[in-house]
């Protein structure tokens, strides 16, 4: 199962996930602008996010997707993806 795609490495479990995290500078965050958002939601207990944003200080576009499913008493993301590309590629 994967969870995350992370710049260039395949990301498999949440304590790798927490690693990267703690491993990033602090800061901001890499998120300078949104340029594009979308919520799907089907029933009252799922949800989609997707996002595509300018990357802070790079010439690169995100991408980020998250899948929500609600369990009693709370929303957790069961899935999500990250990824940047080059903005000279969208053109």
């Amino acid at each position: 199962m994967r969870l995350a795609w992370i710049a260039t490495a395949l990301i498999f479990f949440c304590w790798e996930i927490h690693a990267h995290r703690v491993r990033r500078l602090p800061g901001p965050g890499t998120k300078e602008a949104r340029r594009r958002l979308e919520i799907l939601t089907l029933g009252r207990d799922f949800a989609t996010l997707n996002l595509e944003y300018k990357v802070r200080g790079r010439d690169q576009v995100g991408r980020q997707s998250q899948t929500w499913v609600r369990f009693p008493g709370e929303w957790k993301v069961i899935s999500a993806h990250v990824s940047w590309i080059d903005a000279n590629a969208l053109r």
